[in-house]
């Protein structure tokens, strides 16, 4: 009897250390430099923190080896012993004269804002990462779309180092495919202030559409367009592929989209979204005869 109250003992404490309930987090030593945008300057005093959004996960007590937040030296240097490679974690940014988003405060992974500097796999017993954070004011890009274009549109943001002919820039005019995809040349500087409102729309002949963005979780805004008005109408940012998704048209089409790839507006259906990208490139050549 007393053995089988050990072996169902044993069981359990075997399936709560490795079941959902406490998942593996391997901190060591992260320095994050904190940098402007623009002219890649050391930014002091930055205010970093680090946070792991987890439900019922007790293996994040040991998600990090003392504090995880603080500030950055002169050099725009901070140090912290975490995980950072954890799909739950997130780090906040914010510095003095740099405007702040409360939505996007967060450096997400995949983010341009986000450049691992470390060479090496992800187990390496250091890491380090460049954090660009750009003052206002927010930017904005007027994008020319052929006249009586109406179904998705795919904004895709080009990444690496900003280019030094952009710097301080925060206005610009892009023209969208046929099929409506647009390339953004800046793409750390859009991300990094999560400015889905900077994106707007306009036909050839120069007719304005407003640009819409939606909150379920707040009223609907006095001024926001009506259902049944063609508008630009953000429906999901994608980070790791730099792209953000919107839908010029009305309200019901921009529905639609939104339940192809948010289904139940939790889980994110990436074979839909990844359809919607491959509509938007370029036909393939035909083969020459």
């Amino acid at each position: 009897m007393a053995i089988g109250h050990w072996f169902r003992a044993a069981a359990l404490v075997a399936i709560v250390v490795s079941g959902p309930a406490c998942t593996l987090y391997q901190p060591r030593p992260v320095t994050f430099r904190v940098r402007d945008g623009d002219t890649g300057q050391p930014i002091a005093r930055a205010q970093v923190e680090a946070r792991y959004l987890t439900k019922l996960d007790f293996g994040v007590w040991f998600a990090s080896v003392g504090p995880r937040e603080g500030v950055t030296d002169r050099d725009g240097d901070l140090t912290l012993v975490i995980d950072p490679r954890k799909s739950s974690f997130h780090l906040y940014v914010t510095a003095d004269a740099y405007p702040e988003n409360p939505d996007f405060g967060r450096v997400t992974r995949g983010s341009p804002r986000w450049d691992r500097l470390v060479p090496g796999p992800w187990y390496s017993p250091r890491d380090e990462y460049e954090i660009r954070l750009y003052r206002g004011p927010a930017p904005t890009a007027e994008v020319t779309f052929p006249d009586g274009f109406r179904g998705t549109v795919l904004v895709r943001f080009a990444t690496g180092g900003r280019p030094a002919s952009l710097a301080g820039q925060r206005t610009f005019s892009y023209t969208a495919s046929p099929r409506g995809m647009v390339e953004v040349a800046d793409g750390g500087l859009f991300e990094a202030i999560g400015s889905y409102t900077g994106i707007r729309a306009r036909y050839t002949t120069g007719a304005a559409f407003p640009t819409y963005v939606p909150d379920r979780h707040r009223p609907v805004p006095a001024g926001a367009p009506a259902d049944d008005a063609v508008a630009l109408r953000f429906i999901t940012p994608v980070w790791e592929q730099h792209t953000w998704l919107y839908v010029l048209g009305t309200a019901d089409e921009a529905e639609a989209v939104e339940r192809a790839v948010w289904p139940d507006h939790n889980h994110f259906d990436q074979a839909a979204y990844d359809r919607i990208v491959k509509s938007h490139e370029p036909p393939a050549a035909a083969p020459e005869r």
